[in-house]
């Protein structure tokens, strides 16, 4: 290892010899200590085996492998060699009083990595090889567990992966508590990006580089059916029909060697023998779990050799050879039957990728049945195969994707449909009489990569109609896709931190808003501080709606609602007081009109405002101070503000204000005159009709309507009741 990094992440495609890495990085540190160990974590039992075994037939000198390797599993086809799931022994083995000198090697799946923490070893791993390391990532903790140093001590981690999971950072997740009472936590979900956890990837070999490289051979899928001429021959089943549709692509591709897939081993038992029927093939040879090690040795040996001249090998199985078996001179597989275990078809498709001297490509053969009570299997099929590929080769996944963003832009968009690209259709070759559509491609990309991508290009074509990404929430699209709700979606699972760092990218991209909310309020501020400058308050009327359509009254309201439950910012709360956003409505308006009445005193120099009187702002000033009153009679009106109409003389019972204003023009007139005996029209200077306010009082008092204190403030001036006509 050219670093002194204590973690870090080596990416290498299927069929590229990333168990061969692994071992010498493991020889590596072995060697430089005479009682080093090291231990390789695995998803699987089956991929214990045969990583177990391709480190052996690389040195089986490396160690003693029946004293100084152990395997943590309970079940192991190797009898030779050690196992054990009893924490004790592990530490025994680990770091035991007994241990001799020499270098030591564990194997365990992750699953089993919960006995190693139970050992509670205090010596450390000089390595660990973590591989298939993107099982580690994501939120479940029992695959995490070789992750840190308090549960498998580790001077230096080696992440190994083909396929690196990424999420968003700072993820989280609820899964179910390890402790067993039920209830859910929180958990950080773990990406392959953080350095801190999986540290920096050394190398990278790409799917294409790979192949540029002469390391792996590129994969050709053939989507094969028996010509006319054969199809129309009796043949006495499934199992015969596939027999001869392999040997058909066998002698058109020229396969000398090839590995059959079978969903059972008596599927594959079947096929065997009509393989054999067929003549074609020197050898057809079948392995399964059953059989003994001595025998599945001696047909694996006959695989290995070197075939002379016109000599072809057929191998049937079902699961054996996916794993724990290197045929490096494949020339193809032939996947028979659907296979359910995405693990299972990646490895069968690596299989085929593998290079040889004089290997252009490898194939991966997957049968077309002439029924259509088939159609669904075969879909299946072909599937699963595309998806091994394109999880391989990023470069295709992109191109991929751009294919299926450019299908959700174009849906119910007239014109021609886009094509799949050249690059993945030239992965195929389509037998007689099959095309694409026969083989559901589109169908099956759009499959593989979901709906997510498909919506994306919905929204990338809502953002070119409309100019950016506000989807509103009920929005559906023509085709009654319901877009508003997705984007929902994509905001709720971002606020979560649930969405992955390349989706996160992708939507930034086209101007994705994380914050509708915030933009809205943003643009409804702006559309107050525009109408401020046309009407040069706050002010806003409940229904009022500018011409852009924004609903500002509503808007407005709802701010005073936030700010008066506390559920404001405070820095909205500052951008609206500094364009004089009014929090009260009614006290800024009552603080208006008394205004209005101070300057209407300064003018007119009395408090007594006419019905009609409006001031130069159009309000009706009167109505006010009518309210004014109506509000201190019934005792609505605060001490705080009968106080402010006090100080500036407000006319509180305005009847009476008006009796004293005219009984004091009447002493002023007798001042002048030297009598009460006003005439009937008579009009003081200051607009006071005089005469027939004294006419009023003479009638009241007649009717018994004048007041004991009045009678007697008019009597003392020598006001007159009867008045003598001559």
């Amino acid at each position: 290892m050219n670093t002194t990094a204590d973690r870090m992440q080596i990416i290498l495609p299927g069929g590229s010899g990333k168990t061969l890495v692994g071992y010498h990085l493991v020889r590596q540190a072995l060697l430089a200590s005479s009682s080093a160990t090291a231990i390789i974590f695995l998803p699987t039992l089956s991929l214990i085996e045969q990583t177990l075994k391709s480190y052996y037939v690389q040195d089986s000198s490396l160690l003693d492998w029946n004293k100084d390797c152990l395997c943590v599993c309970s079940k192991l086809s190797f009898n030779d060699v050690r196992k054990t799931t009893s924490a004790g022994d592990i530490k025994k083995f680990v770091e035991g009083e007994d241990r001799e000198e020499g270098p030591r090697i564990i194997f365990s799946t992750y699953q089993s990595s919960r006995n190693i923490s139970n050992a509670e070893l205090g010596r450390a791993f000089d390595v660990s090889i973590l591989d298939e390391a993107h099982e580690t990532a994501g939120a479940g903790k029992q695959m995490s567990l070789p992750l840190h140093d308090e549960h498998v001590p580790t001077r230096r981690r080696v992440f190994m992966t083909g396929t690196p999971r990424l999420f968003t950072a700072g993820s989280t997740a609820r899964i179910k508590s390890v402790k067993g009472d039920g209830k859910d936590e929180a958990v950080a979900i773990r990406s392959m990006d953080d350095e801190g956890i999986f540290g920096k990837v050394v190398h990278e070999l790409s799917y294409r580089e790979a192949i540029e490289r002469n390391i792996t051979a590129p994969i050709k899928v053939i989507a094969h059916r028996l010509p006319p001429e054969q199809a129309g021959c009796k043949i006495k089943n499934e199992a015969g029909y596939k027999a001869r549709l392999l040997v058909d692509a066998a002698e058109k591709f020229g396969m000398r060697k090839v590995i059959a897939f079978s969903r059972t081993n008596e599927r594959a038992q079947a096929l065997q023998a009509e393989l054999t029927e067929q003549e074609y093939f020197s050898d057809v040879f079948r392995v399964n779990g059953r059989m003994t090690a001595e025998r599945r040795e001696a047909i694996y040996s006959e695989l290995l050799r070197p075939l002379k001249e016109g000599e072809n090998i057929a191998v049937c199985n079902a699961k054996v050879m996916v794993t724990g078996f290197d045929l490096p001179d494949c020339d193809g597989v032939f996947i028979s039957d659907r296979m359910e275990s995405h693990v299972t078809i990646l490895q069968a498709v690596a299989r085929a990728a593998r290079k040889f001297a004089g290997k252009k490509e490898g194939f991966v053969v997957v049968p077309v049945q002439v029924t259509n009570s088939d159609l669904v299997e075969q879909f299946r099929s072909v599937l699963e195969v595309v998806r091994a590929m394109v999880e391989q080769d990023k470069d295709l996944m992109k191109e991929l994707r751009s294919w299926v963003i450019e299908q959700g832009k174009r849906i119910g968009v007239e014109g021609d449909d886009e094509e799949l690209p050249l690059s993945f259709l030239e992965r195929f070759e389509l037998g007689e009489g099959i095309s694409v559509k026969d083989l559901e491609l589109e169908s099956i990309v759009l499959e593989l990569f979901g709906s997510w991508d498909l919506k994306y290009g919905m929204l990338k074509r809502y953002y070119e109609v409309n100019g950016d990404c506000l989807v509103p929430c009920k929005f559906e699209t023509v085709e009654g896709v319901k877009l508003g709700s997705w984007v929902g979606t994509q905001r709720t699972r971002y606020n979560k931190g649930k969405l992955s760092a390349d989706r996160v990218e992708m939507l930034e991209k086209v101007g994705f808003v994380w914050d509708q909310l915030g933009v809205e309020w943003e643009e409804n501020f702006q559309a107050l501080v525009n109408y401020k400058k046309g009407e040069g308050d706050c002010l806003v009327v409940n229904r009022f709606e500018t011409i852009e359509g924004v609903k500002l009254g509503l808007w407005v309201g709802n701010q005073r609602k936030a700010y008066k439950k506390g559920k404001l910012s405070g820095d909205r709360v500052a951008m609206l007081e500094e364009v004089g956003f009014v929090w009260d409505v009614e006290e800024a308006r009552w603080e208006e009109n008394f205004q209005s009445l101070v300057n209407y005193k300064k003018v007119k120099g009395d408090r007594l405002v006419p019905f009609d009187f409006e001031t130069v702002e159009g309000l009706t000033l009167r109505t006010w101070v009518t309210t004014q009153r109506g509000e201190k009679k019934q005792d609505k009106l605060s001490a705080d503000r009968v106080k402010m109409l006090e100080e500036v003389g407000f006319v509180w019972d305005q009847l009476e204000f008006k009796w004293e204003r005219n009984f004091q023009a009447l002493v002023n007139y007798k001042k002048e005159e030297g009598d009460c005996l006003v005439v009937n029209r008579f009009e003081t200077i200051e607009g006071v009709k005089l005469g027939l306010w004294v006419g009023r009082q003479r009638k009241a008092y007649k009717n018994g309507q004048l007041s004991e204190d009045r009678v007697k403030l008019l009597e003392e001036v020598g006001f007159v009741w009867k008045v003598l006509k001559l």
